[in-house]
């Protein structure tokens, strides 16, 4: 699906948001540009296109690639850090520039 996914259609993906105390599984959707996205688009894309809603409400920084130090109001706080891993890959410091290809599914978490 990678290569010759059709870059006109709306698609969905996958994003699970874990705070530490509640997750959040939800599905994604928006029309891809390319074969891949980056975090920051696809979390961007969950604050108006998500189902269910609520997925994702805010995100700091909300412009830009760099790491992402709050998602819904719960800031990173010494070594509990929002992380992120797309399609399985071991978690790594939530970046909105992290890339994300067509039909991954998609990790956040908060902690240490």
């Amino acid at each position: 699906m990678r290569g010759d996914h059709d870059r006109s259609a709306p698609t969905s993906l996958a994003l699970t948001v874990d705070d530490g105390t509640a997750l959040k599984v939800c599905a994604v959707t928006f029309t891809p540009t390319s074969a891949t996205t980056t975090l920051g688009a696809l979390l961007d894309a969950a604050q108006t296109s998500a189902a269910p809603t609520g997925c994702v409400t805010e995100t700091t920084p909300g412009t830009g690639d760099g790491t992402i130090t709050s998602v819904n109001g719960k800031t990173n706080n010494g070594s509990s850090t929002w992380q992120s891993s797309p399609d399985g890959t071991p978690a790594a410091a939530a970046s909105r520039g992290t890339v994300i290809n067509a039909g991954d599914t998609i990790a956040l978490r908060y902690g240490g």
